[in-house]
Protein backbone atom coordinates (compact mmCIF):
# COMPACT_ATOMS: atom_id res chain seq x y z
CA UNK A 1 0.00 0.00 0.00
CA UNK A 2 2.88 2.29 0.70
CA UNK A 3 4.92 1.30 -2.22
CA UNK A 4 1.81 2.00 -4.13
CA UNK A 5 1.06 5.53 -2.80
CA UNK A 6 4.59 6.90 -3.07
CA UNK A 7 4.92 5.43 -6.78
CA UNK A 8 1.92 7.43 -7.03
CA UNK A 9 3.68 10.37 -5.41
CA UNK A 10 6.80 9.78 -7.61
CA UNK A 11 4.81 9.28 -10.62
CA UNK A 12 2.95 12.71 -9.76
CA UNK A 13 6.09 14.48 -9.21
CA UNK A 14 7.23 13.16 -12.95
CA UNK A 15 4.31 14.40 -14.88
CA UNK A 16 4.80 16.96 -17.57
CA UNK A 17 1.81 19.08 -15.57
CA UNK A 18 3.29 19.27 -12.29
CA UNK A 19 6.87 19.64 -13.61
CA UNK A 20 5.60 23.09 -15.82
CA UNK A 21 3.61 24.45 -12.75
CA UNK A 22 6.57 23.65 -10.50
CA UNK A 23 8.90 25.43 -12.85
CA UNK A 24 6.76 28.72 -13.70
CA UNK A 25 5.83 29.20 -9.32
CA UNK A 26 9.71 29.42 -9.30
CA UNK A 27 10.45 31.06 -12.44
CA UNK A 28 7.35 33.73 -10.77
CA UNK A 29 9.03 33.72 -6.98
CA UNK A 30 12.35 34.67 -8.72
CA UNK A 31 10.92 37.27 -10.62
CA UNK A 32 9.23 39.00 -7.71
CA UNK A 33 12.13 38.44 -5.63
CA UNK A 34 14.44 39.95 -7.75
CA UNK A 35 12.05 43.12 -8.68
CA UNK A 36 11.18 44.01 -4.83
CA UNK A 37 15.51 44.56 -4.56
CA UNK A 38 15.34 46.81 -7.99
CA UNK A 39 17.26 44.82 -10.25
CA UNK A 40 14.67 44.79 -12.41
CA UNK A 41 17.14 43.91 -15.47
CA UNK A 42 18.55 40.63 -14.03
CA UNK A 43 15.41 39.27 -12.90
CA UNK A 44 14.22 39.70 -16.61
CA UNK A 45 17.54 38.27 -17.67
CA UNK A 46 17.37 35.47 -15.23
CA UNK A 47 13.73 34.73 -16.23
CA UNK A 48 14.38 34.33 -19.68
CA UNK A 49 17.60 32.18 -19.39
CA UNK A 50 15.06 29.52 -17.14
CA UNK A 51 12.26 30.26 -19.41
CA UNK A 52 14.57 28.90 -22.52
CA UNK A 53 15.66 26.30 -20.71
CA UNK A 54 12.80 25.22 -19.26
CA UNK A 55 11.34 25.48 -22.51
CA UNK A 56 13.79 23.10 -24.73
CA UNK A 57 13.60 20.69 -21.30
CA UNK A 58 9.65 20.09 -20.89
CA UNK A 59 8.21 22.08 -24.31
CA UNK A 60 7.45 18.98 -25.89
CA UNK A 61 6.08 17.08 -23.38
CA UNK A 62 3.05 19.58 -22.44
CA UNK A 63 2.96 21.51 -25.59
CA UNK A 64 -0.66 19.59 -25.31
CA UNK A 65 -1.36 19.37 -21.51
CA UNK A 66 -3.81 21.69 -19.88
CA UNK A 67 -0.88 23.90 -18.88
CA UNK A 68 0.50 24.54 -22.25
CA UNK A 69 -1.30 27.30 -23.21
CA UNK A 70 -0.51 29.17 -19.97
CA UNK A 71 3.11 27.93 -19.84
CA UNK A 72 3.21 29.16 -23.28
CA UNK A 73 1.21 32.82 -23.01
CA UNK A 74 4.01 33.38 -19.79
CA UNK A 75 7.17 32.67 -22.37
CA UNK A 76 5.54 34.91 -24.69
CA UNK A 77 4.29 37.59 -22.39
CA UNK A 78 7.93 37.75 -20.51
CA UNK A 79 9.75 37.55 -24.32
CA UNK A 80 7.52 41.05 -25.12
CA UNK A 81 8.48 42.44 -21.54
CA UNK A 82 12.17 41.73 -22.39
CA UNK A 83 12.29 43.15 -25.74
CA UNK A 84 10.56 46.49 -24.42
CA UNK A 85 12.76 46.23 -21.36
CA UNK A 86 16.41 46.07 -23.59
CA UNK A 87 15.06 47.51 -27.19
CA UNK A 88 17.12 50.66 -26.47
CA UNK A 89 20.23 48.55 -25.87
CA UNK A 90 19.98 46.22 -28.64
CA UNK A 91 19.38 49.49 -31.40
CA UNK A 92 22.44 51.52 -29.41
CA UNK A 93 24.44 48.30 -28.58
CA UNK A 94 27.44 50.68 -26.79
CA UNK A 95 25.45 52.14 -24.79
CA UNK A 96 26.04 52.01 -20.67
CA UNK A 97 23.01 50.62 -18.59
CA UNK A 98 21.93 52.65 -16.03
CA UNK A 99 23.40 51.55 -12.41
CA UNK A 100 26.21 49.92 -13.59
CA UNK A 101 29.53 50.30 -11.52
CA UNK A 102 31.72 50.41 -14.78
CA UNK A 103 34.67 52.99 -14.26
CA UNK A 104 34.69 54.18 -18.36
CA UNK A 105 31.81 54.53 -20.17
CA UNK A 106 30.85 54.87 -24.27
CA UNK A 107 30.99 57.34 -26.74
CA UNK A 108 26.82 58.19 -26.22
CA UNK A 109 26.50 60.59 -23.82
CA UNK A 110 23.78 62.68 -24.73
CA UNK A 111 22.07 62.21 -21.35
CA UNK A 112 24.86 62.93 -19.47
CA UNK A 113 27.18 65.14 -20.99
CA UNK A 114 27.83 68.21 -19.12
CA UNK A 115 27.21 71.07 -21.88
CA UNK A 116 28.01 74.18 -20.14
CA UNK A 117 30.70 75.54 -18.97
CA UNK A 118 29.93 76.94 -15.66
CA UNK A 119 28.86 73.10 -14.33
CA UNK A 120 31.82 71.39 -16.08
CA UNK A 121 34.58 74.14 -13.45
CA UNK A 122 32.51 73.73 -10.44
CA UNK A 123 32.48 69.25 -10.80
CA UNK A 124 36.44 69.84 -11.11
CA UNK A 125 36.92 72.69 -8.33
CA UNK A 126 35.11 70.10 -6.02
CA UNK A 127 36.94 67.16 -7.25
CA UNK A 128 40.34 69.23 -7.29
CA UNK A 129 39.53 70.56 -3.40
CA UNK A 130 38.93 67.21 -2.36
CA UNK A 131 42.50 65.73 -3.94
CA UNK A 132 44.04 69.18 -2.59
CA UNK A 133 42.51 68.37 0.95
CA UNK A 134 43.63 64.45 0.73
CA UNK A 135 47.43 65.24 -0.88
CA UNK A 136 46.48 63.14 -3.95
CA UNK A 137 48.50 64.08 -6.97
CA UNK A 138 46.83 65.15 -9.71
CA UNK A 139 47.18 66.49 -13.57
CA UNK A 140 44.09 67.96 -15.29
CA UNK A 141 44.72 69.17 -18.57
CA UNK A 142 41.94 71.05 -21.19
CA UNK A 143 42.57 70.79 -24.52
CA UNK A 144 41.84 74.50 -26.81
CA UNK A 145 42.66 75.21 -30.22
CA UNK A 146 45.78 72.88 -30.39
CA UNK A 147 45.19 69.16 -30.93
CA UNK A 148 46.15 67.31 -28.11
CA UNK A 149 45.99 63.97 -30.50
CA UNK A 150 49.19 62.81 -30.30
CA UNK A 151 49.19 63.07 -26.71
CA UNK A 152 46.12 61.41 -26.33
CA UNK A 153 47.07 58.02 -27.66
CA UNK A 154 49.86 57.40 -25.13
CA UNK A 155 46.44 56.83 -22.40
CA UNK A 156 43.51 55.36 -22.07
CA UNK A 157 40.15 56.06 -23.51
CA UNK A 158 38.14 57.09 -21.59
CA UNK A 159 35.25 59.46 -23.27
CA UNK A 160 33.09 59.85 -19.87
CA UNK A 161 30.78 62.89 -18.88
CA UNK A 162 32.95 64.83 -16.04
CA UNK A 163 32.13 64.08 -12.86
CA UNK A 164 34.05 64.79 -9.58
CA UNK A 165 33.56 61.26 -8.36
CA UNK A 166 34.88 59.94 -11.53
CA UNK A 167 38.45 62.68 -11.51
CA UNK A 168 38.93 61.66 -7.50
CA UNK A 169 38.57 57.75 -8.55
CA UNK A 170 41.12 57.58 -11.49
CA UNK A 171 43.36 59.98 -9.19
CA UNK A 172 43.17 57.40 -6.34
CA UNK A 173 47.07 55.87 -5.66
CA UNK A 174 44.90 52.66 -6.16
CA UNK A 175 44.16 52.76 -9.41
CA UNK A 176 46.04 51.93 -12.95
CA UNK A 177 45.17 55.21 -14.14
CA UNK A 178 46.36 57.58 -11.28
CA UNK A 179 49.72 58.46 -12.77
CA UNK A 180 49.40 60.92 -15.97
CA UNK A 181 47.06 63.24 -17.31
CA UNK A 182 43.35 63.19 -17.95
CA UNK A 183 42.97 65.18 -20.95
CA UNK A 184 39.46 67.08 -21.40
CA UNK A 185 38.18 68.18 -24.55
CA UNK A 186 34.23 69.96 -25.33
CA UNK A 187 33.77 69.05 -21.46
CA UNK A 188 34.22 65.36 -21.67
CA UNK A 189 36.93 63.45 -20.49
CA UNK A 190 38.64 61.74 -23.38
CA UNK A 191 41.48 59.78 -21.94
CA UNK A 192 43.56 58.95 -19.01
CA UNK A 193 46.92 58.44 -17.53
CA UNK A 194 48.54 60.80 -20.12
CA UNK A 195 51.94 61.56 -20.43
CA UNK A 196 53.61 64.95 -21.33
CA UNK A 197 57.42 65.58 -22.35
CA UNK A 198 58.91 67.39 -19.42
CA UNK A 199 59.80 70.75 -19.83
CA UNK A 200 63.88 71.35 -19.68
CA UNK A 201 63.57 74.71 -18.11
CA UNK A 202 64.69 75.40 -14.85
CA UNK A 203 62.03 75.56 -11.94
CA UNK A 204 62.41 77.92 -9.25
CA UNK A 205 61.65 75.84 -5.77
CA UNK A 206 60.70 72.54 -5.31
CA UNK A 207 58.67 70.98 -8.18
CA UNK A 208 58.11 67.03 -8.92
CA UNK A 209 57.71 65.79 -12.26
CA UNK A 210 53.71 66.32 -12.85
CA UNK A 211 54.63 70.13 -12.67
CA UNK A 212 57.64 69.62 -15.19
CA UNK A 213 55.10 67.57 -17.31
CA UNK A 214 52.39 70.45 -16.93
CA UNK A 215 55.08 73.26 -18.22
CA UNK A 216 56.01 70.97 -20.87
CA UNK A 217 52.92 70.81 -22.79
CA UNK A 218 52.18 74.49 -21.64
CA UNK A 219 54.74 74.98 -23.75
CA UNK A 220 54.23 73.34 -26.99
CA UNK A 221 50.27 74.10 -26.75
CA UNK A 222 48.41 76.51 -26.12
CA UNK A 223 46.59 74.09 -23.40
CA UNK A 224 45.89 74.59 -19.41
CA UNK A 225 46.93 72.02 -16.93
CA UNK A 226 45.91 72.11 -13.34
CA UNK A 227 48.76 70.25 -10.85
CA UNK A 228 47.70 69.01 -7.46
CA UNK A 229 50.78 68.77 -5.93
CA UNK A 230 51.45 64.71 -3.90
CA UNK A 231 53.66 66.11 -1.15
CA UNK A 232 51.72 69.30 -0.45
CA UNK A 233 48.28 69.57 -1.70
CA UNK A 234 48.75 72.98 -3.17
CA UNK A 235 46.97 73.49 -6.11
CA UNK A 236 49.02 74.91 -9.63
CA UNK A 237 48.45 75.62 -13.40
CA UNK A 238 50.28 75.72 -15.97
CA UNK A 239 49.93 78.05 -19.23
CA UNK A 240 51.55 79.72 -21.74
CA UNK A 241 54.43 78.07 -20.49
CA UNK A 242 54.08 80.04 -17.32
CA UNK A 243 52.96 78.01 -13.77
CA UNK A 244 51.18 79.89 -11.29
CA UNK A 245 50.32 78.72 -7.53
CA UNK A 246 46.63 79.09 -6.85
CA UNK A 247 44.92 79.31 -3.62
CA UNK A 248 42.23 76.77 -2.94
CA UNK A 249 39.77 79.65 -2.31
CA UNK A 250 40.28 81.68 -5.13
CA UNK A 251 40.57 78.50 -7.64
CA UNK A 252 37.42 78.30 -8.95
CA UNK A 253 37.09 81.59 -10.46
CA UNK A 254 41.13 81.46 -11.26
CA UNK A 255 40.29 78.31 -13.63
CA UNK A 256 36.99 80.22 -15.22
CA UNK A 257 39.78 83.14 -15.74
CA UNK A 258 42.15 81.03 -17.35
CA UNK A 259 39.59 79.19 -19.61
CA UNK A 260 38.11 82.41 -20.70
CA UNK A 261 41.02 83.75 -21.67
CA UNK A 262 42.07 80.66 -23.77
CA UNK A 263 38.47 80.65 -24.95
CA UNK A 264 38.60 84.09 -26.41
Amino acid sequence: MFLTDLNGVLGTLKSPDFIAGASILVIFAVFIALIFKRRVVLAVDITMTILLIAALAFGYNVVFSVLSFAYMTFIAVVAIINAGIFRHYIANPTDKIKGSSKLFVNNNLVENKVTDQATMIKEISEAVTNLSKTKTGALITFERKDSLDEYIKTGTVINSPITKELIQTIFYPGTRLHDGAIVIRDNIIVSASVYYTPTTKPLSGKYGARHRAAMGISETTDSVTIIVSEETGRISIAADGNLVPIALDNFERSLNDYLEVQDL
